[in-house]
């Protein structure tokens, strides 16, 4: 009876999640149906008619997709927990493979690659379907599946020696694997945001330097001004792919790096630019990608002391038929039963991002001395997105890693 407990509670667990935030995510629709008219001033001005009804039409377009799909994902979720075919997976690789490290890492490299290719059906139709039809997708088919082979061997290349790491230390330290595990893991994020910008991004897009003039010098002077030097400005064929623009900035230290996306250059005045220029600097002086990083390790330290107790439990292990031999089969399940009840953590972590995101744009009207040519910026980015202007404020509260669009042009209003 309690492994049957154990069962019925990830299931309903789950099942309830996915109704849930289901369920919100028609609501913002509903919500943008009825009240997607009612803006304020500033935004009314902007989204005509026919732009609010072609924003609505895209936010029920994604809806409807992401209900398809987040069915999708819950179903091969289910099929993993509960089939019993990773016990008889196990046991297979177990007598293949000579060691419980070979062995973890051939039933999660299997997982993984089923898990692609179950996704791939729903990224094609994203990306030639869902996006064309509104005027977004710039992909061809020849490089859709060139990024789809990338980055299987990309997730091959850094995938292998951190599974291998990971699953070594819970072998040679049976009592105190979880520490030095998430420790490591840490250590393989930072490795990650160094190698990023210089050999990992390019893999995908071409990074061309933008080019001496007018906008190049008036991109360092708001850099160097908010004491934020960069190593070099970067324009990214973002267009290869998407109509959809960005701006970032990666690296740290003295390596750090300012890429934009050619369409978002291709949108916005010289001074837009560097208004935009100057919000991601906003992000830098404030340390967020610092503090983003140990919250992101707390809760890596968090996760592992929570996965040495659940491993170790054995009810868990009885429920799920984990091999003992294998603790990779007991991490994979867990992974696969853990994010439904942690997904309280999710509206925590867009709270921080969207004061983040107030933060950065206040720095960034204070560094231009004004606020117009940030607020026109993104302006222009809502309308060319084609994002909602008026969501349900209950989903920006859960979902939206930024504010919406009429509390950001109100705080700007707010800076000086």
């Amino acid at each position: 009876m309690p492994c049957a407990t154990i069962l019925l509670t990830c299931l309903v667990v789950s099942l309830a999640v996915f109704l849930f935030h289901r369920t919100i995510s028609a609501l913002n629709v509903r919500h943008a149906t009825r009240h997607g008219g009612e803006l304020p001033p500033e935004l009314a001005s902007r989204f005509t008619p026919v732009q609010l009804a072609r924003s609505l039409d895209y936010l029920r377009a994604r809806t409807a997709f992401g209900h398809v799909n987040a069915a999708s994902a819950l179903a091969l979720a289910w099929f993993w927990l509960f089939s019993g075919i990773l016990t008889t997976l196990a046991a297979a690789v177990l007598r293949l493979t000579p060691g419980p490290v070979l062995a973890g890492l051939l039933l999660l490299a299997a997982v993984s690659l089923i898990d692609d290719l179950a996704d791939l059906p729903f990224s094609w139709h994203e990306t030639f379907r869902l996006e064309a039809r509104f005027g977004f997708n710039r992909t061809t088919a020849e490089t859709f599946w060139a990024d789809f082979g990338k980055g299987l061997l990309l997730k091959a290349f850094l995938g292998i020696p951190l599974v291998m790491g990971v699953l070594k230390l819970v072998e040679v330290l049976p009592n105190r694997w979880w520490l030095a595990a998430a420790l490591f893991v840490i250590a393989f994020q930072i490795l990650i945001l160094w190698l990023f910008p210089r050999f990992l991004a390019p893999i995908f897009n071409k990074f061309t330097p933008l080019p001496e003039g007018a906008l190049r010098t008036l991109l360092e002077d708001t850099a160097r001004r908010g004491g934020f030097p960069v190593q070099g400005i970067f324009v990214m064929d973002g267009s290869k792919r998407s109509s959809h623009a960005n701006a970032y900035f990666a690296g740290f230290g003295r390596h750090r790096r300012l890429v934009l996306y050619d369409t978002l250059i291709s949108r916005l005045t010289p001074e837009q630019l560097a208004a935009v220029v100057a919000h991601e600097i906003g992000h830098g002086r404030h340390r967020h990608i610092l503090k983003m990083l140990l919250l992101m390790s707390a809760v890596v330290l968090g996760a592992g002391w929570a996965a040495y107790h659940i491993l170790n439990w054995p009810l868990f292990a009885e429920a799920f038929g984990i091999n003992p031999g294998l603790p990779a089969q007991g991490l994979l399940l867990i992974g696969l039963a853990a994010p439904p009840f942690l997904t309280w953590l999710a509206p925590l972590l867009h709270h921080l991002q969207r004061r983040f995101e107030f933060e950065a744009d206040a720095f960034a009207v204070r560094a231009c001395g004004s606020a117009a040519p940030l607020r026109e910026a993104l302006l222009v980015l809502l309308e060319t997105n084609l994002q909602h202007p008026n969501p349900l404020p209950l989903y920006s509260l859960l979902h939206d890693s930024h504010p919406a669009a009429a509390d950001r042009l109100r705080a700007l209003d707010r800076v000086l």
